[in-house]
């Protein structure tokens, strides 16, 4: 874990880099698709909403954001979520969590592979340069 600083720019600037998005998107789809079908289905949700690198554990009931989730895209019916649909989910989160920090600096410990510190190590790069 490290401790950083965030805003809603942070997270908002990471989303519209659709590259760096897109990648981060799906790197955590592939480890979260265990049985390699393409789809992430209830139980993979479930782990993926619990674990590293999502940062879910502060969403309490994970099993009901899931549930939620699965219903949304007819898990049942369809199988899983494909890619797409789970880069959807993921922006739509983390434009909520954006919203929800708001525009004044926020300190927060965050997990080393998470979506929100790929957005502070992005930002940390562009004030490098």
């Amino acid at each position: 874990m490290s401790v950083a600083f965030l805003n809603d720019t942070t997270v908002t600037n990471f989303i519209n880099d659709t590259k760096i998005f897109d990648d981060c998107v799906k790197e955590s789809f592939k480890k979260l698709d265990t049985d390699n079908d393409g789809f992430l289905n209830m139980n993979e949700l479930r782990v993926g909403f619990r674990s590293h690198p999502l940062e879910f554990e502060l969403m309490d009931p994970v099993d009901d954001l899931s549930e939620v989730v699965c219903h949304k895209f007819q898990v049942e019916k369809s199988g899983g979520i494909d890619e797409e649909e789970f880069k959807s989910v993921i922006r739509d989160i983390l434009l909520a969590m954006a919203q929800g920090i708001g525009n004044f600096p926020l300190q927060v410990a965050l997990q080393q592979d998470s979506f929100l510190m790929k957005a502070v190590e992005l930002e940390k790069a562009r004030e490098q340069k």
